[in-house]
């Protein structure tokens, strides 16, 4: 047996909206979508490249106030440009007393993506 892949799944009170965040702000595309019903929850699948988040309306799925780690190539020119793009972040890149250049913001969800280098 492999472990192929993780695919954290968000819990979100607006899939859509999410899923503008997500796409229009932070580069992601949208993979699918599903509903069973048109009053039933939504449930998204997104990808930035090989990296999956499912976004879910559903109840018991996912977390709330969970948080994210993303390691990028150059948080300062991730941190210049979705500052420019309106992303709001709750802290500014510095480097932490364990090696590692941190910045750190929030989704519409509450979930919190700590981005380091």
């Amino acid at each position: 047996m492999k472990i192929k892949q993780f695919i954290p799944t968000l819990r979100v009170k607006d899939a859509h909206k999410s899923e503008r965040f997500y796409c229009d702000l932070l580069g992601f595309s949208k993979e699918w979508e599903h509903q069973f019903s048109a009053d039933s929850p939504l449930m998204l699948s997104i990808h930035f490249g090989e990296h999956y988040l499912f976004l879910s309306e559903h109840q018991g799925t996912g977390g709330s106030d969970c948080t994210i780690y993303m390691r990028i190539d150059d948080i300062d020119a991730f941190y210049r440009e979705k500052s420019e793009q309106g992303l709001a972040f709750e802290m500014e890149p510095v480097d932490q007393p364990w090696g590692m250049r941190e910045a750190s913001f929030r989704d519409p969800d509450n979930h919190r993506f700590i981005i380091g280098m």
